[in-house]
């Protein structure tokens, strides 16, 4: 008899790329999306139509379900209570589902960018992994970086496509972590791994490329590569906090959602973290990445 999986978040690239790796003579996947009929995929998952804000139409699966892998979540918002309504109310929510039904497993897609002073998508990230570890029994938190290689466009590969094609870059300065790259495929791998193979339980794990950069460092690395000069210039710490208030007081999109730059000046790579070095790396994918 297949162990039966219910996945939230299931359009995302991140876990359809992961759940490649699952072997469906052992696992039937029971996915969440409010728009199934986009997702293209040849994997043999069951869609089911649905919001995480209105669990009614899931339940009847949950009940059915050993695991779940909750991966759905609001990035990018001007409005500060969809974090809360999504990231956290939501998780609440679905963990409560997930006790009532007896779930075995309860697997968490959060972010190193969780912490109390991330702005409003990392606090938000950062209660939930808090209530699932109070509430739930059989809990893992995993924690990836910054993932590059995704067919959308976002966050690192947007700084890394902009600079690929401009001559000057403007970069924040000031910046306390750095960054941390990995590619979207050995996500995927590591994902599977640490969930099914190695089978970890109760601990809270961020997952890193093999090396740190700071915005100058990757800039250097796109020059050297792409055998190109970029003139640099840094935007100081408190310019980009000025931003921040601009852009919420004035809700317009320039490149930026307001409370990234929080994001982005938050302490990260806390806990117990993996610095994977996979077959896909950063200077290789700068030396092929076309020009978009």
């Amino acid at each position: 008899m297949k162990t039966k999986i219910f996945i939230t978040g299931i359009s995302s690239e991140m876990v359809l790329t992961f759940i490649k790796y699952i072997d469906f003579s052992k696992y039937e996947i029971y996915g969440l999306s409010r728009a199934p009929e986009a997702i293209k995929t040849n994997l043999k998952i069951n869609l089911i139509k649905g919001d995480i804000l209105d669990l009614s139409s899931s339940q009847t699966y949950i009940k059915e379900c050993s695991i779940i892998i909750h991966a759905a979540a609001i990035t990018h918002s001007f409005n500060q209570k969809k974090y809360f309504d999504f990231n956290l109310e939501a998780t609440k929510n679905i963990v409560k589902l997930a006790i009532k039904n007896k779930v075995e497993k309860f697997i968490f897609i959060s972010s190193n960018t969780a912490g109390e002073r991330s702005g409003a998508y990392g606090k938000t990230k950062f209660l939930a992994e808090k209530y699932i570890k109070n509430n739930f029994p059989n809990w893992l938190i995993l924690r990836p970086s910054e993932v590059y290689g995704v067919r959308k466009s976002e966050g690192i590969d947007i700084f890394i496509s902009d600079n690929l094609k401009n001559p000057i870059a403007f970069y924040p300065a000031g910046v306390p972590s750095k960054l941390y790259p990995i590619h979207i495929d050995d996500v995927g791998s590591i994902l599977y791994n640490i969930i099914f193979r190695e089978k970890l339980i109760r601990e809270k794990i961020t997952i890193c490329g093999p090396k740190g950069y700071s915005f100058p460092e990757l800039l250097k690395l796109i020059e050297v590569h792409r055998k190109k000069f970029i003139t640099t210039i840094p935007i100081a710490k408190k310019i980009m906090f000025l931003i921040e208030k601009i852009c919420e007081a004035f809700p317009f999109y320039i490149g930026i959602i307001p409370d990234q730059i929080s994001r982005l000046y938050s302490e990260k790579n806390t806990g117990t973290t993996l610095y994977y070095k996979g077959e896909k790396t950063l200077e290789s994918y700068l030396k092929e990445r076309p020009l978009l």
